[in-house]
């Protein structure tokens, strides 16, 4: 069931560059591993690291988004204060999220809870 609570996605295109040159870099090392198919296997150990670090490091965040699109804000207000308080103590993940999160969202942790 869709949300009909709005959610604004905006992209930082030159924060691609640095992810597609990791994509690369494993894939080139995947190679010099001789194996059969190195492409794949690089892109499916970015997709893994990727998917991984978005879900382990803004776990508050994330379900504070999920608990706004269900309409409980109340439930959402401490979700919001642990992940800003996170991202406040950690300020270089945040960022430098292109990086540490392989994120290429334009709008940080931070701002997108204010």
């Amino acid at each position: 069931m869709a949300s009909s609570v709005p959610t604004i996605r905006q992209t930082s295109w030159i924060s691609v560059i640095p992810q597609i040159s990791f994509m690369l870099t494993l894939i080139f090392i995947y190679h010099k591993m001789n194996l059969k198919d190195p492409a794949l296997y690089g892109a499916i150990t970015y997709l893994t690291i990727s998917i991984s670090l978005r879900h382990l490091v803004p776990k508050s965040h994330r379900k504070g988004l999920k608990l706004t699109k269900e309409n409980k804000f109340e439930k959402a207000i401490p979700k919001f204060e642990n992940s800003y308080k996170f991202f406040t103590q950690n300020n270089w993940i945040d960022k430098y999220r292109f990086i540490t999160l392989l994120s290429s969202s334009k709008m940080n942790y931070r701002e997108g809870i204010m």
